[in-house]
């Protein structure tokens, strides 16, 4: 951006060179059409990736300065028009000399260092940040690919951050207005203290969203503190990919009622557990994931602070929590003292090894039964049922009305024999919507279900089993008014994917087809005209690809979170 003051560049033209423009038909457009249009204009700026920062604050001005210079009144409507302007990003830098660091990213030399900003960019933040005025507004802190070190810069050349957007001087408060906090970090280079934003200390007192992200898991890193502004409001925060040192110093916050951590690194099944309890008055939807296979112990031990007193004692119970979703390793005694009765939405990824059983058990499964819809993906194949046979249907999640079990979860097998409904053993009895997720290799030669491929005698092929499941939840089988009943069967969801390329396969189990796309369709189709004579009571649908990724499972419900995560959470490159 040049470096002239960017109130000083939006001068318009003169009244002669903007007389022609007056008479294009766009000029009799109401100010607020007028308006909506330049929204549309300047937002593609605002959907850059943020791994290009730089750029991409430079090119939002630059639209700015495009729609400013066009005529007067198109000025005067971008200048009224509080949106255009309440979206600041700020490219930072890291202060103090790159030559101190060493190859693992880090320095005890830039620990204590400012986040800086590069002067020509900041006149035209302090330009911006005028503009805003007393209008709500959201702050992005990135330091990212591409954004140049001060190793070889002059001190006249920088500012602090701080002092920027503080703007004592000028006797305003721009960051009492600030609702939404963003902050991004690379993991390519020394970073010094990764969780430096230059505002250590200040308080944002209306910020209600916060979102903070690595995009490349470090493993190796150590865990680093978390150096934020004092968020007395704070309502929503979600985290990607950051490895925090410890629970209660890093996560303040006891008045969340949105939380989503995923990707976690050294977080584990405790530490979920803490959190929440740490936030169990307020907290209303929450996602947990790790990006390794954590044991139920952390290296550094979870809400270490004991004046904090988050373990405490007797029964916890979190009632408003309504969504709850974990990934990686979920270790069900953590919850033993917790109870969740209002939980009606409950999702899980167990990413443990093979010989993993279901993520409950009788003593821990009765917190969960006022679930309604319930969501299962895994890594060990029978997962769902292998443990679920032997628990009493009326412990097991009695008031279900939505079923979604996705990879290695179950077998056909598993699964007709636990959803088949039978009257004297009434399991799920409220069941109204299953989706289910079948490789090939499960509908194609899938032999402990009963029927080998290679066998001449044939047998039952997994189909027939779908079959004999929605058979036994429609029709006059389907009595809701009858003692032992149950609901009818409104939709089927069968998803038909390629065997996938990773993990262990038990050997004899299955063989890679040489056209998997063509052997998709042929399954897909057999599951089809199986289910044909119920698709009057029934919805069917077949869907033909790939499996949902674990990011895809785990991509947060935006329902109910602030427009802005969503921005900020689809700029994450998994």
């Amino acid at each position: 951006m040049p470096s002239q003051d960017l109130d000083a560049s939006l001068r318009p033209q003169s009244q002669g060179s903007c007389h022609a423009s007056l008479k294009s038909p766009i000029q009799t457009l109401p100010a607020e059409t007028l308006a909506g249009i330049f929204e549309a204009y300047i937002d593609w700026y605002r959907r850059e990736p943020w791994r290009d920062i730089l750029e991409h604050f430079r090119q939002r001005v630059r639209g700015l300065e495009t729609v400013c210079l066009v005529c007067r009144t198109w000025r005067e409507v971008a200048m009224r028009h509080a949106a255009l302007w309440s979206n600041l990003a700020v490219p930072l830098i890291l202060a103090g000399s790159m030559a101190a660091t060493s190859g693992t990213g880090n320095s005890e030399g830039l620990a204590d260092d400012p986040a800086m900003v590069l002067l020509e960019d900041a006149v035209g933040i302090r330009a911006w940040l005028g503009r805003i005025g007393a209008a709500p507004w959201s702050l992005t802190l990135c330091r990212t690919r591409g954004v140049a070190t001060t190793a070889n810069l002059e001190p006249a050349s920088m500012v602090p951050v701080r002092d920027l957007l503080a703007l004592d001087g000028a006797h305003l408060k721009p960051l009492d207005n600030v609702r939404f906090l963003n902050a991004r970090f690379t993991t390519e280079g020394p970073l010094g203290d990764v969780g430096g934003l230059g505002l250590e200390g200040l308080t944002l007192p209306n910020v209600r969203g916060l979102f903070v992200g690595l995009d490349i898991p470090q493993i190796d890193r150590e865990p680093t503190p978390l150096a934020l502004p004092i968020l007395p409001s704070l309502r929503q925060a979600m985290f990607v990919t950051w490895k925090l040192a410890t629970v209660p110093h890093d996560f303040p916050w006891t008045k969340l009622t949105h939380v989503f951590l995923v990707r976690m690194i050294n977080i584990c099944a405790k530490d979920v557990a803490a959190i929440l309890r740490y936030c169990a008055h307020n907290l209303q939807r929450a996602t947990f994931s790790t990006v390794t296979d954590n044991s139920s112990e952390n290296i550094h031990p979870p809400f270490d602070n004991p004046s904090r007193n988050v373990d405490g004692d007797g029964l916890c119970e979190l009632t408003s929590l309504t969504h709850l979703t974990i990934g990686g390793e979920w270790v069900p005694e953590y919850a033993t003292d917790m109870s969740f009765p209002n939980l009606t939405v409950l999702r899980i990824l167990d990413r443990r090894g093979w010989g993993a059983t279901f993520p409950f058990d009788s003593d821990t499964l009765w917190q969960f039964r006022n679930v309604r819809k319930l969501s299962l993906a895994g890594e060990s194949a029978g997962l769902f049922a292998r443990t679920l046979e032997d628990i009493e249907p009326d412990d097991g999640f009695p008031f279900l009305t939505d079923l979604y079990l996705d990879w290695n979860v179950y077998s056909v097998a598993d699964l007709a024999s636990t959803l088949v409904f039978d009257m004297d053993e009434p399991r799920f009895p409220h069941l109204e919507n299953l989706r289910v997720h079948c490789e090939i290799r499960e509908l194609e030669n899938y032999r402990a279900g009963g029927w080998d491929a290679s066998s001449s005698e044939g047998g039952v092929r997994p189909e027939v089993w779908l079959a004999e499941l929605v058979a036994s939840r429609t029709g006059e089988n389907a009595s809701p008014g009858v003692e032992g009943g149950c609901k009818a069967l409104k939709g089927l969801t069968v998803r038909v994917t390629p065997p996938r390329e990773r993990g262990r396969i038990p050997a004899g189990c299955w063989q890679k087809p040489s056209t998997p796309e063509k052997k998709c369709d042929d399954v897909a189709e057999r599951v089809k005209r199986s289910l044909e004579a119920y698709e009057e009571e029934v919805s069917v649908d077949i869907v033909r690809g790939n499996a949902p990724s674990h990011v895809e499972f785990l991509a947060v419900d935006l329902d109910g979170w602030d427009p802005l995560f969503e921005e900020a959470f689809a700029g994450v490159p998994f």
